[in-house]
């Protein structure tokens, strides 16, 4: 069976032997991993280079996962002509497959940056009116956010301040604004 792959990254080189290569280490890889799931405890065969001796379930499921990704992040990019990185697994670990996808130009943004930037201008209309019925839609808007970040759920702590009558709309819509800033620095790279 002869399949051969060329891409316009590498001009004519054939790369079939270099994907095969990486596909069969992911492959491998997996197996390995969820061959030993139950057995993970004990004293590692040692098959990849990669494993130390004495190391715990969970590094050992996280090793194998990174390096995995190591590999599979050179495919996604030699099949989409996008230009890898070394950093692109940790890109992909520490926030998602989005952030390789807004990277290779795929999506313009990644969704948890899409919500902030539409909860940010939202918000930052709400508290420029009245408490009444800015309070309760300002609410509903920050609801979604809650929980994914300790300044989403101190400005919804806030907001409840105001329900409670223990805050004016007026010390929150300024406190709000400062919030809103910090937000946005925070998920600007998102």
């Amino acid at each position: 069976m002869e399949n051969k792959v060329y891409s316009d990254q590498f001009g004519s080189q054939d790369m079939s032997g270099w994907l095969s290569e990486k596909t069969k280490f992911v492959i491998e890889a997996l197996l390995k991993l969820y061959k030993d799931i139950d057995e993970i405890n004990n004293e590692p065969i040692m098959p990849f280079g990669y494993e130390e001796p004495h190391e715990t379930k969970e590094e050992k499921v996280k090793k194998t996962i990174k390096y995995s990704l190591f590999d599979l992040t050179k495919i996604y990019s030699f099949a989409l002509g996008g230009q890898w990185e070394p950093n692109d697994t940790e890109l992909v670990l520490y926030n998602g497959i989005e952030k390789l996808q807004v990277k290779y130009g795929l999506i313009e943004e990644t969704a948890i940056h899409h919500d902030v930037i539409n909860f940010v201008k939202t918000a930052s209309i709400l508290i420029q009116g009245e408490r009444a019925p800015n309070r309760t839609f300002l609410h509903e808007e920050l609801r979604p956010m809650i929980g994914k970040n300790e300044l989403f759920d101190e400005l919804d702590k806030e907001l409840e301040l105001v329900h409670n009558g223990e805050k004016s709309w007026e010390d929150f819509c300024v406190y709000t604004n400062d919030i809103l800033k910090k937000i946005e620095d925070k998920f600007k790279d998102c």
